[in-house]
């Protein structure tokens, strides 16, 4: 089967999207034990697999129907969901870096094949 070429942009992308997703409904995904399961196991999908298609816009409406309960809430310790946040942004910084990275070795391979190129076929001004 032939390689796929994904693209990281989408990737990032569906990262930072979850990221804000999680924020906006953290008081829901606390007190909702299968919103929490929703989650985990998306984002835990989404790090294995950087292709896995992911339908936020189904995720957010369906985290719109679930209700939470403002007095349970206080009690609540979000740290399970301070960790998936730290990981998704651990991501997105390792992909930016990492692709950082990548145009600085291209731009160098660039310019040491332009500098061979040159040295081989030298141009003469007339």
């Amino acid at each position: 089967m032939p390689y796929v070429y994904t693209s990281k942009d989408n990737y990032i992308e569906s990262i930072c999207s979850l990221s804000r997703l999680i924020k906006q409904y953290q008081n829901v995904i606390n007190q909702d034990s299968v919103a929490r399961c929703l989650i985990g196991f998306t984002t835990a999908q989404l790090i294995r697999d950087a292709t896995f298609p992911i339908d936020l816009e189904s995720i957010e409406n369906w985290l719109k129907t679930r209700h939470c309960h403002q007095d349970i809430l206080k009690n609540n310790n979000n740290s399970s969901l301070g960790t998936l946040l730290d990981i998704l942004e651990n991501i997105h910084y390792d992909l930016m870096t990492e692709e950082h990275q990548n145009e600085k070795v291209k731009e160098s391979l660039s310019e040491d094949i332009l500098n061979r190129t040159y040295k081989q076929f030298p141009i003469y001004e007339l």
